[in-house]
């Protein structure tokens, strides 16, 4: 409970609650990213729920240390799972992989450090 006049651990305190706060705010920013990822997959040749597979990945290799939701600015990786694979369910998309063929294709058409020109410096022209 803060008190009046504000001590200095009253401020800690009110430090604390703000950046609770934010985390919420920035928790729900993440939650509806996944979201959007799901609607935006859905009308690709990629699986809609294929973000889930990312956060799979990172509980599958991870240590198992997982930090609190409410201390986290992002929403705990298997709720982020669980909610995209809903998302998927919900929207009827394809789940579906695709070729892998056209996975490599597209990472060898990426540029590769070896590949990439020198970063021109600010002011020089071609």
């Amino acid at each position: 409970m803060l008190t009046n006049p504000m001590t200095i651990k009253d401020v800690g305190t009110a430090a604390i609650l703000k950046e609770v706060g934010l985390l919420t705010y920035s928790r729900a920013q993440e939650a509806e990213s996944d979201d959007y990822s799901v609607r935006y997959l859905s009308s690709s040749n990629y699986a809609c729920d294929g973000t889930a597979g990312f956060f799979q990945k990172l509980l599958d290799e991870g240590d198992g240390a997982r930090i609190p939701e409410f201390l986290s600015s992002h929403p705990d990786p298997a709720a982020r799972v669980g909610a995209i694979r809903k998302a998927a369910a919900e929207a009827g998309c394809s789940t579906k992989l695709g070729d892998p063929s056209t996975w490599k294709a597209f990472q060898t058409s990426l540029p590769t450090p070896e590949k990439s020109e020198k970063p021109r410096e600010k002011g020089e022209t071609e």
